[in-house]
């Protein structure tokens, strides 16, 4: 069986990115503001900095659990264990929009940057789902099957639901339609109307809790079925422990 090391790699870019982005981002929104100002109206881009503080910590732990789990359920590595030159250059564009994300403090700018991280996280998906790991999940399954590990490969099926159903294509669905939201706060004076009309002194305040509301859609919708492939995987190895299974003719 292959030694799988190209998870324990993809996990250690991850990390370290991680931590870099996270003391980068620390030091340039935490140092210079007092505490006592985050609850007045001109420092409302708060918000937008702590949504951004919740995108970070989703994107940098989501991954690498997923990875743990594509490695106890997958029998087969993907690409013959190896990142080749386009996954790195994925982990690279995803790093440098998130650092843009962080440091960037017009909302225009961040706008047209969050669009393309989605643009970016739609296509990795695509990627993933139809290059990478396509023939790791078709051997694994072959494998199984023919060797009676039949609730293995109903692992295989709900790691596949959860990394390609159709919920992912309804979550991109609803993704995209916040960010079109976001970009009417952004380019037009729908901002200044909404603020305008519930007393606020600033429309800085709407565009966070657009921003806020992509990033509970987006990422609230994948961490709650992320925990339910847990508990349905958690399951199905406690039920391969105690019993042995057959297949039905």
């Amino acid at each position: 069986m292959p030694t799988k090391k190209i998870y324990k790699r993809t996990k250690k870019i991850i990390g370290y990115s991680g931590a870099l982005l996270l003391l980068i981002f620390g030091w340039l929104e935490l140092s210079n503001l007092p505490i006592v100002q985050i609850f007045n109206d001109q420092y409302s881009n708060w918000i937008l900095r702590f949504s951004l503080i919740i995108y970070f910590a989703a994107w940098t732990t989501g991954p690498i659990i997923d990875m743990d789990a594509e490695e106890k359920v997958l029998e087969y590595v993907p690409n013959k264990d190896r990142l080749g030159f386009s996954s790195y250059a994925f982990i690279f564009v995803i790093v440098i929009l998130f650092g843009a994300l962080c440091y960037v403090s017009d909302f225009l700018y961040f706008d047209l940057i969050l669009t393309a991280f989605f643009i970016l996280n739609i296509i990795s998906w695509v990627f993933l789902k139809d290059k990478f790991l396509k023939t790791a999940f078709e051997e694994s399954n072959k494998k199984y099957i023919a060797d009676g590990l039949y609730l293995k490969s109903e692992c295989l099926k709900i790691l596949n639901n959860y990394l390609y159903g159709n919920w992912q294509i309804k979550r991109f669905i609803a993704g995209f339609i916040v960010l079109i939201l976001i970009n009417f706060l952004v380019f037009t004076n729908l901002s200044n109307y909404i603020s305008e009309k519930i007393g606020l002194n600033s429309s800085q305040f709407i565009k966070g809790i657009g921003v806020l509301i992509f990033i509970a859609v987006m990422e609230g919708w994948i961490w709650y079925i992320r925990i339910k492939r847990w508990f349905l995987l958690s399951y199905i190895d406690e039920l391969n422990d105690k019993y042995e299974f057959i297949l039905k003719k």
